[in-house]
């Protein structure tokens, strides 16, 4: 005899035309994510705990929430929600030994003395980009950078995750993908888990954004990493982003996207490259 399934593993209803369509519209609006259709699964998928959380019986009815003005904490959660978090350490090495042979040495000189030098991870996911670049300007340094201020920003519009990136503890496996000088003297391991050394859990500080909306930070950056976040934006916000990158970046300062990631609109002037999807700013003669 069959026995029914407990409440909270019961068919989650059908995410229907209209209600995927206000769903995928205010992601864009506040997000600028793009939903395509073939998203709907997925988008299916990461709502339906949602859906149970709130008891609510029906997409149309979840839809209608997350529009209104009572809904703003649930719109951030479902934007949270159907955020692709996807990262690793030491993701497209030559980035990293590209910051090693041609960025470090002047940014951790610079540092030294007694000019603040910043790098930014953009779209930062659990952390494990902005650990490898530290890791990387460490390594460069000897592990002497004294009383330099030498910071990275790591950012992401996911506060779930940001959570998961100050904690900064992975799976022991994950950390084989760094090379194996690094993971010894940055990382330590215990209990089945890796996580940083002090002195590189203090070089990196997590705070939400979303790319979006206006930008708080007045400092200007040596580097941004912003890798495999464009693709999920439009053509004309990828150009507006690029076109502010190169705003926030110092003169002579490098941006690095992701391997399927392209330069555009006026972007296509303001840098150079210097590597495999890696670009120089050009400052103006």
């Amino acid at each position: 005899m069959s026995l029914p399934a407990p409440a909270d593993v019961l068919a989650t209803p059908s995410l229907t035309t209209d209600a995927f369509d206000t769903i995928r519209k205010i992601v864009s609006e506040r997000a600028g994510i793009e939903l395509s259709e073939s998203k709907r699964e997925l988008v299916s998928g990461r709502l339906a705990r949602r859906l149970r959380a709130l008891k609510c019986h029906s997409y149309e009815e979840y839809a209608k929430l997350i529009a209104s003005q009572d809904g703003a904490e649930e719109c951030h959660s479902m934007i949270c929600a159907v955020t692709t978090n996807v990262t690793d350490f030491w993701r497209e090495p030559h980035h990293f030994e590209h910051v090693r042979d041609h960025v470090a040495a002047a940014a951790i000189a610079d540092a030294k003395a007694g000019k603040p030098v910043r790098f930014w991870s953009a779209g930062s996911s659990d952390g494990r980009e902005a650990f490898s670049l530290g890791a990387t300007l460490l390594e460069a340094a000897n592990g002497n950078l004294g009383s330099a201020d030498l910071r990275i920003l790591a950012t992401d519009i996911d506060t779930d995750i940001l959570r998961k990136a100050r904690l900064a503890q992975y799976a022991a496996a994950e950390g084989d993908k760094l090379p194996p000088a690094l993971r010894q003297r940055w990382f330590r391991e215990s209990g089945g888990m890796v996580e940083p050394v002090d002195a590189l859990r203090k070089m990196v500080q997590f705070n939400p954004l979303n790319l979006k909306d206006k930008w708080p930070m007045k400092r200007r950056f040596r580097a941004i990493f912003c890798r495999n976040v464009l693709i999920y934006f439009p053509n004309d916000l990828q150009a507006q982003l690029m076109e502010r990158y190169a705003e926030m970046l110092e003169p002579n300062g490098f941006l690095y996207l992701g391997h399927s990631e392209r330069l555009h609109g006026s972007a296509l002037r303001k840098f150079k490259p210097c590597c495999p999807s890696g670009f120089q700013k050009v400052s103006p003669v």
